[in-house]
């Protein structure tokens, strides 16, 4: 058991700042002797501006209390810093989905076991995926995926939760755009051969949907790279091709069932870098934080940060 941390950051975002259970279980590690600093969140500049002073204050600990934007930026402010300054950083999942928390068998809707979690669990050394020189801890989707997100009404979001990705898309099924991309895999040796591209080089492909994973789940709970480990120095990649209507049921079974290599409609490989080139530009969801461009490069920081998980967590490599 690690030595619990005498000095917290928590950065909650608004819907997390309601909670009466974590307010509870804040005072109890308050009363425990446990330095717990709480900021709060009214705009998203806020986020890294509270995660800069909690490394100046010489915190241990940054909680993100939020959803995976919440989570992302406080990534992105502990890379931005000294290696050597950085604190841990650990999850209370107050987002909508919470894909990566779930991912991570964090607890979900119990304040006081995440923030226990938060204080005494292990943090284990993390991979954080870049794309474009921006960063993502969970999943990078790009195509019709990253539309749906993008397109989910907030007010939809606070009914239906992770749900309303569902419903989008549902409804968005008879325009899903393709767009037609050039693959470049580079320097991914390491890779067992059984995960790798077929070739180097994918020149021209028709393609819906590429998702690239440090985490597993996207959008609501859905598992698109479901072999994905947060701390292999890879990332995991599922392309999907266009398809007719009529064959949309293979398509969801390919999805569902996904095998590494090469099917009909759905490939799956590790990598440790790639690009896309494209025609027009592709919309591209970073862990909630939108992004369009002509041009990706997806790469990896091996480890760079301290990520508080459960020793169970099933995203962490047990070789």
């Amino acid at each position: 058991m690690p030595t619990t941390p005498s000095h917290l950051s928590l950065i909650l975002n608004q819907k997390a700042a309601a909670s009466e259970e974590l307010r509870a279980a804040v005072e109890t590690h308050r009363g425990k002797g446990t330095r717990v600093d709480v900021r709060v969140v009214w705009e998203g500049a806020d986020i890294k501006r509270y995660a800069r002073e909690a490394i100046e204050a010489g915190a241990e600990r940054i909680v993100a209390a939020g959803g995976d934007g919440t989570l992302n930026a406080v990534v992105a402010t502990l890379l931005d810093g000294d290696q050597g300054r950085r604190p841990a950083l650990a999850v209370l999942p107050y987002g909508t989905a919470n894909d990566f928390a779930r991912a991570c068998n964090i607890p979900l809707n119990d304040p006081a076991a995440a923030l226990k979690l938060a204080l005494e669990g292990k943090a284990h050394a993390v991979d954080v995926g870049t794309v474009n020189e921006q960063f993502f801890l969970n999943m990078a989707t790009c195509g019709f995926a990253a539309k749906v997100t993008a397109e989910t009404p907030q007010t939809l979001k606070d009914f239906l939760g992770g749900a309303a990705y569902t419903v989008m898309g549902i409804l968005d099924l008879p325009k899903i755009p393709s767009y037609r991309v050039a693959l470049h895999f580079q320097n991914n040796h390491d890779t067992p051969a059984a995960m790798q591209p077929p070739s180097e080089r994918i020149d021209q492909a028709d393609v819906v949907l590429i998702a690239v994973g440090n985490g597993r789940l996207a959008g609501g709970g859905h598992s698109l790279v479901p072999e994905a480990l947060v701390d292999d120095g890879q990332l995991d990649v599922l392309l999907i091709r266009s398809y007719e209507p009529s064959d949309l049921g293979v398509v969801i079974q390919e999805v569902l069932n996904p095998v590494v290599g090469d099917r009909e409609f759905v490939s799956y490989y590790r990598v440790e870098r790639f690009e896309v080139q494209l025609d027009a530009p592709m919309p591209c969801n970073l862990d909630g934080e939108p992004i369009q461009a002509h041009f990706f490069q997806f790469g990896v920081h091996a480890k760079s940060i301290r990520l508080v998980l459960p020793d169970d967590a099933p995203v962490l490599d047990k070789k």
